[in-house]
């Protein structure tokens, strides 16, 4: 089944209003606004991380930290993840 099919599928067993709003996310999508309110969300947890945790010495600091959470959800946002069932394939194999 492509991801197309999937969408399909999955779209049709949603209720009218729910439709509307995967429409609307879809449009969303499609224009130049969602990237930009991406930055600024990203920005804004930034902020947030820096002025609410106490960073240990012994952690990573925090701009690892914080590049290591922007990347995550860059892959996350584009795609680019791994099924739950796969994540730990192969762990116990030595």
């Amino acid at each position: 089944m492509t991801v197309e099919q999937a969408i399909l599928e999955n779209v049709k067993v949603l209720s009218p209003d729910q439709q509307q709003e995967v429409l609307a996310f879809i449009k969303f999508l499609q224009s130049d606004k969602w990237e930009h309110i991406y930055k600024v969300k990203f920005k804004e947890l930034q902020q947030e991380i820096r002025q609410d945790t106490d960073i240990d010495p012994d952690d990573d600091p925090t701009e690892t930290v914080i590049e290591g959470i922007q990347q995550g959800f860059h892959e996350a946002i584009t795609g680019q993840t791994l099924p739950l069932s796969q994540l730990w394939d192969g762990i116990d194999d030595n």
